[in-house]
């Protein structure tokens, strides 16, 4: 019962036996049953990586296409406020001529009533364009920090 014995029957009957003690050595080796399946799951990571950075490209993008479009509404605001307040000066300068003419009786009161409707709108108007200036440099403020 040795590798030089030629009789395998007796070792195949030996087997069964529980007389002698048996060891066993070996190797195991493990293998997915489907071997494509980790390489379509290296490719859907890989997917799901490009797909979060071109989202946050895009978004870079969008904040600073956004800071610039805020920096024209700004540029913008001062430049609508400056024209109403020229308009103010304007219809404030108007209204004093008219109480002038009022005064020395050359005009109605009709005419002085309109002509303060037009400064209180345009008064109403510088304050609208100021307010807008402060908005937009608020947020561009906000933003920067």
């Amino acid at each position: 019962k040795n590798i030089n014995n030629d009789n395998y029957s007796d070792a195949l009957s030996d087997s069964f036996e529980t007389e002698t003690p048996t060891w066993s050595l070996g190797l195991t080796l493990s293998t997915p049953l489907d071997f494509g399946i980790l390489g379509r799951a290296k490719a859907g990571h890989d997917n799901e990586i490009a797909s979060a950075k071109e989202s946050f490209d895009k978004q870079v993008i969008d904040q600073k296409v956004e800071w610039q479009d805020y920096l024209k509404k700004l540029q913008y605001s001062k430049e609508n406020l400056a024209r109403s307040t020229k308009l103010k000066n304007i219809q404030q300068t108007k209204l004093q001529y008219e109480k002038d003419k009022y005064n020395k009786g050359r005009t109605t009161l009709f005419q002085v009533l309109s002509y303060e409707t037009e400064y209180a709108s345009s008064t109403a108007n510088e304050l609208q364009s100021l307010l807008e200036v402060v908005k937009n440099y608020a947020y561009l403020k906000t933003y920067a920090e």
